[in-house]
């Protein structure tokens, strides 16, 4: 269960890939959001400390983009990549009508 995947990445028993394959939930988008910025902080942050600064990079932006400002993750990303900076939070995605969450 969930942060495990991301436990076995940083020990090196299976890939940054296997991590985001099992973040998502169905049918939750809001908590697939926050599980994917868990995730890509974390990938960050381990690849950072081997001294891959691309890709840590590359994962704590992605941590940011997945707008959850009120995580520790979105924030703590923002403060490694911008040197303590908060970053500022995305624009709030508009609330679905009730039609449009019949569909979903």
């Amino acid at each position: 269960s969930w942060p495990w995947p991301v436990a076995l990445a940083i020990a090196g028993q299976s890939s940054a890939e296997d991590v985001l394959k099992a973040a998502p939930l169905a049918g939750d988008e809001a908590r697939t959001r926050e599980r994917l910025a868990e995730a890509n902080f974390y990938l960050g942050q381990f690849y950072l400390s081997q001294g891959d600064e691309g890709e840590g990079k590359k994962y704590l932006r992605s941590s940011i983009e997945q707008g959850v400002p009120r995580s520790q993750e979105y924030v703590l990303a923002g403060v490694v990549l911008d040197g303590w900076k908060t970053p500022t939070p995305p624009p709030p995605r508009p609330v679905p009508s009730s039609e449009e969450m019949r569909l979903r």
